[in-house]
């Protein structure tokens, strides 16, 4: 059955879209590590597009040079957190925009014959005291992943709910631990986290589809 297959075939592209949360780079060395234990000699090529700084759901598709067969897309938080935070306290202009602009990128690259997976933008952490200031952040990002999902379904995606896994792994720490040291950017632990969202929900373990003429 297509469940008890992986996501991938064997010499695909897959381009990593994103902000900081993966230029950090991490969860997608975590894939790749994945990826070669269940594959070994796997063919898979990995790139990543995303950039540290305000990058927001409004930058155009990236890596279309590369072919991609498959896309992941995770963009938001800037939308939010420099952005709508410190004006409003209603999010729902700004997600109905930050998904038209995310709706623009899908079609872009599924025109192009690659497969796009959208991934729910990681909550901020507002009892982090930081440059950032993600106060009031948190709601904003909620509904922003609810657009995603509500996107995923009207443009055929497949969707990653990696912002609930991630609140769902919060709930193991201890107190005075967390995954984002600046209250936006999960490092070390957090990073794998997001891996494991990827590593499951793409069947990273699974055999490669069989190609039928």
């Amino acid at each position: 059955s297509a469940e008890a297959q992986s996501f991938f075939r064997d010499g695909d592209t897959w381009v990593l879209s994103g902000d900081s949360i993966t230029f950090i780079g991490l969860y997608k060395q975590t894939v790749q590590d994945a990826l070669d234990h269940f594959h070994p000699g796997n063919t898979i090529k990995i790139v990543s597009t995303a950039k540290w700084g305000q990058l927001t759901a409004e930058a155009k598709g990236k890596g279309l040079e590369q072919k991609p067969a498959v896309v992941t897309i995770m963009l938001g938080g800037n939308n939010v957190i420099h952005h709508d935070y410190s004006v409003t306290h209603d999010f729902t202009k700004g997600a109905a925009v930050y998904a038209e602009q995310l709706r623009r990128q899908v079609r872009e690259y599924q025109k192009r014959g690659a497969e796009v997976v959208l991934m729910a933008p990681i909550l901020s952490d507002s009892t982090e005291n930081s440059f950032f200031a993600p106060w009031n952040t948190e709601r904003g990002l909620r509904v922003y992943g609810e657009a995603v999902r509500r996107l995923c379904d009207e443009e055929q995606c497949r969707f990653v709910p990696v912002a609930a896994e991630f609140e769902e792994a919060k709930r193991d720490l201890k107190a005075m631990q967390t995954y984002i040291t600046d209250g936006v950017h999960p490092y070390g632990w957090g990073q794998y986290v997001i891996a494991r969202s990827l590593i499951h929900h793409l069947r990273l373990r699974f055999p490669y589809p069989v190609v039928t003429a």
